[in-house]
């Protein structure tokens, strides 16, 4: 980092203007010369500069510490989250604002080990202290200062403004040297982002050059996770023949790493992709494989939510009503046994199909949707639950003779589908 990058830097951390910076030692034009790095002062100039932001002029940056903040970069991509939590600890002793390169890096690489650690709020915490200061850091500090911020918006389900950040960081990659094990996160994580946005083309794209990376260097579990972002991208183009090959190759590297996570994902999307097909006992068959895999797991009631919708509609299009009422009850239970800890999401999908069971709750479920369901789903930004929901409000509707008020939610659920055409098929 320039000499005036890390003065301007500093300045900003301590408040203060040019002029304050400036005053009774060189002018402010001067100054700002200094800092845009278009002119270089004496070292008089330098420590009286540095003097009067209560800071000692720069010596040449420690390697051996900037090493070992590369290397606890690498372990939190590893996922060793006791020894990134061990060497978190040391640095948080050793590094200050003395040393602003070093600073920098670490405040930077804090994002992401806070997100590692599942504390968003620190998170965004470290990303505000950096926010005012972009301007100031250099090319690498912005590359990956983007791709934390961007982590942090995926984390909260913010995945349109983490797709615009990755975005920016993008921009600054071909002016990097970037090692291939980094480049390949990057590019893992920028398919997953694709993903949820159901971006297909991109998401092939980046999860194609992850893979070949993971299966040379042998992350098998990494490259799991990527078969099955491959396989749910080709069942969205309906390449169904090409999402089971890479779902059954997701399989065979989960019972490998006997992974219970990998194989009740696989067993969830090999359910969904027979139930597109129309194939019930297939589908029946994984989701409750996967069922079985998350109970093991017993970590994260929304899998198990997840799955469990999928089995009511499943058995809702089937015909089997009672299945699909007894699995509902199901969901209900876990629901309430796991208060405040699920998706409220399931609370909704779960309910519109207990009324939808009950005919005589035709009037309950109009309103219960439109009171409650579809606002919910139009701020959380759900258009596969706004266009489903709005279509089955039409129909009920109808049948109360409010074709006015139908038709309305028909031209909703057109006009969804019309703005996002990438959604693939909907199971209604």
């Amino acid at each position: 980092m320039e000499i005036g990058t890390k003065l301007r830097f500093l300045r900003k951390r301590k408040s203060m203007t040019l002029a304050d910076l400036a005053e009774g030692i060189i002018s402010v034009s001067y100054l700002s010369k200094i800092e845009n790095n278009d002119n270089v002062p004496d070292k008089e100039v330098i420590s009286l500069l540095f003097d009067k932001l209560g800071m000692p002029a720069p010596e040449k940056i420690d390697s051996s510490t900037s090493d070992y903040l590369d290397e606890w970069y690498r372990v939190m991509i590893e996922k060793e989250k006791e020894r990134a939590s061990s060497m978190y600890e040391e640095l948080s002793g050793v590094i200050t604002e003395k040393d602003i390169e070093l600073y920098i890096k670490f405040a930077t690489f804090r994002i992401k080990y806070h997100l590692m650690e599942g504390s968003t709020g620190k998170a965004e915490e470290a990303i505000d202290e950096l926010a005012g200061y972009e301007d100031t850091l250099h090319v690498r500090d912005i590359f990956y200062y983007y791709r934390f911020k961007a982590l942090y918006h995926y984390s909260i389900n913010d995945f349109q403004e983490a797709l615009e950040i990755m975005k920016k960081a993008a921009t600054a990659l071909p002016t990097l040297l970037v090692e291939e094990w980094d480049l390949t996160d990057y590019h893992y994580f920028f398919g997953l982002v694709n993903s949820r946005l159901r971006k297909t083309t991109s998401c092939i794209f980046h999860i194609n050059r992850a893979l070949k990376y993971y299966n040379r260097n042998y992350h098998y579990e990494r490259a799991a996770e990527c078969h099955v972002l491959l396989g749910i991208s080709h069942e969205r183009i309906q390449e169904y023949e090409k999402a089971e090959e890479h779902f059954l190759l997701a399989d065979k590297l989960a019972r490998l790493l006997n992974n219970l996570y990998i194989k009740g994902l696989v067993s969830h999307n090999l359910g969904y992709l027979y139930s597109l097909q129309n194939n019930y006992p297939k589908a029946m068959e994984y989701f409750i494989s996967s069922i079985d895999h998350e109970k093991k797991r017993n970590d994260n009631a929304n899998d198990t939510l997840n799955t469990i919708h999928c089995i009511v509609i499943e058995n809702y299009n089937a015909g089997y009503i009672r299945e699909s009422e007894r699995w509902i009850d199901e969901g209900l239970r876990i629901l309430d046994e796991h208060s405040g800890k699920y998706s409220w999401e399931y609370y909704y999908h779960l309910h519109i199909y207990r009324n939808l069971i009950e005919p005589s709750l035709g009037e309950d479920l109009i309103s219960f949707i439109e009171e409650e369901a579809l606002p919910f789903f139009i701020e959380k930004e759900h258009p596969d639950s706004i266009i489903k929901y709005t279509y089955i409000l039409g129909k009920h509707l109808k049948k109360f003779y409010k074709y006015k008020k139908a038709n309305h939610y028909y031209e909703v659920s057109l006009r969804t589908i019309k703005n996002n055409h990438n959604l693939g098929g909907i199971i209604l």
